[in-house]
């Protein structure tokens, strides 16, 4: 297996052991918006993990720094050290290969400083998008293709999200792909969301 291993399939046709090994990539369906096309990708290749490594280091994307742990995610550790937890990543992937948008998933209770208790199996999510895509109205479609395969592949599970208290752009995106707001983090004060039934 070569370290940028691709692969295309139907979503609805294919089955696959998620997460895939590591740096392979499998290209699912087409995105258009805006005039523009880009394929929904589950699993980085190399050239995608080496974006995303870029994208989270670079120190001028102040919404980016500011709102995600992603500098220490993925510039202080390493994303082969993130992908052992078992998180499964979809990016938005542009004509020309480009990372537009990031979204992964993988298994993380609720944290133990919420107010909010609610049992059963719990999956954290995390949504990115990147200049100069972000605010063009892409997450919506994406982040619906990405629920919508969770709903298939990880029946039953619940997920969580937090968020800071001032990202209003990122609520109510996250309200429209069917999370409801939880108070907030008594430990770090952020903004917490759960999505708990498949609509």
């Amino acid at each position: 297996m070569t370290k940028n291993q691709k692969h295309t399939i139907d979503m609805t046709a294919g089955s696959f052991t998620l997460p895939l090994p590591l740096f392979e990539r499998i290209d699912l369906t087409p995105i258009e918006k805006n005039g523009e096309s880009f394929v929904t990708v589950v699993g980085l290749d190399q050239d995608l993990a080496t974006q995303l490594t870029v994208r989270s280091c670079d120190k001028s994307d102040t919404a980016l720094q500011s709102g995600t742990s992603d500098h220490k995610r993925f510039c202080k550790n390493s994303y082969e050290e993130w992908y052992k937890k078992g998180r499964i990543p979809f990016a938005l992937v542009d004509g020309k290969g480009i990372l537009a948008a990031l979204i992964w998933f993988g298994p993380e209770p609720l944290p133990l400083d919420s107010l909010y208790k609610s049992a059963g199996e719990w999956d954290t999510i995390a949504f990115r998008s990147y200049e100069p895509y972000r605010g063009k109205g892409l997450m919506t479609p994406f982040g619906s293709f990405v629920l919508t395969f969770f709903d298939k592949h990880r029946s039953g599970r619940k997920l969580w999200l937090e968020t800071n208290v001032d990202n209003s752009a990122g609520v109510r995106l996250y309200e429209k792909l069917g999370f409801v707001a939880r108070g907030t983090r008594t430990g770090n004060g952020r903004f917490l969301m759960t999505r708990e039934d498949s609509p």
